[in-house]
């Protein structure tokens, strides 16, 4: 049985981002920025006998509520050792992410600005006239499943404060990009079976742990 052994651990994050507009209750006033609401971060290490240690943590902030939030609960729960690993990483997520980030409350994510490029995979795919891939078309060529994202949907989730499906959706999305890098890692190792084993890994700990309350994330566990 072959096991990943390149990386001992590896980080996956995944944002979501809304144009933010106010609650009812503050009669729509739109503001021009984007906004990070939902975060999820899985994350894997190698155990001592080559199998994978799975860990999925989600978070998402209603309507009214400071993304500082959304950072503080990151720094809890994100370390920086290890690879670090996302869709949209270094234009999207790590400016987000930065933009909300006090570097004397926030020290860990603070890092993120000076952090190595050996420490980072951006799994970003850019067409051959340098235009950026959409996340779901990177995980359809990787024949990955992910539902299309739908900011109408989520825009109405956040405003009235359904924060457990922002979660799902944004937790599906760390298991479906940590897949995609895991496919990537693969074929650069010229090892299908590696990606078949740690599928197998995943698949057997997401049935075995609690997800979110809907079923996005049981769609989307790999056909093995």
């Amino acid at each position: 049985m072959t096991r990943l052994t390149t990386h001992v651990s590896a980080i996956t994050l995944t944002v979501i981002d809304l144009t933010a507009y106010a609650p009812p209750e503050r009669n729509y006033r739109r503001f021009d920025a984007r906004h990070m609401v939902a975060a999820a971060v899985l994350s894997h290490v190698v155990r001592h006998d080559g199998r994978l240690k799975f860990s999925l943590e989600a978070r998402a902030i209603p309507a009214g509520t400071g993304e500082v939030e959304l950072a503080d609960w990151l720094e809890d729960v994100m370390t920086m050792q290890g690879l670090l690993t996302g869709y949209h990483l270094h234009d999207v997520t790590v400016p987000l992410l930065l933009s909300c980030t006090e570097r004397g409350r926030h020290p860990s994510l603070a890092e993120l600005a000076d952090i190595n490029a050996d420490q980072f995979c951006d799994l970003t795919e850019r067409n051959w006239n340098g235009g950026v891939v959409p996340f779901e078309a990177a995980c359809a060529r990787a024949s990955i499943d992910i539902q299309p994202a739908d900011d109408r949907l989520q825009q109405s989730w956040w405003a009235t404060t359904m924060i457990a499906h922002l979660e799902a959706v944004v937790s599906a999305q760390a298991v479906a990009a940590w897949r995609l890098w895991l496919h990537g890692h693969a074929a650069r190792a010229g090892s299908p079976r590696t990606c078949r084993d740690a599928e197998a890994d995943l698949a057997a700990w997401l049935e075995n742990n609690p997800r979110p309350a809907t079923d996005t994330i049981g769609r989307l566990l790999p056909q093995l």
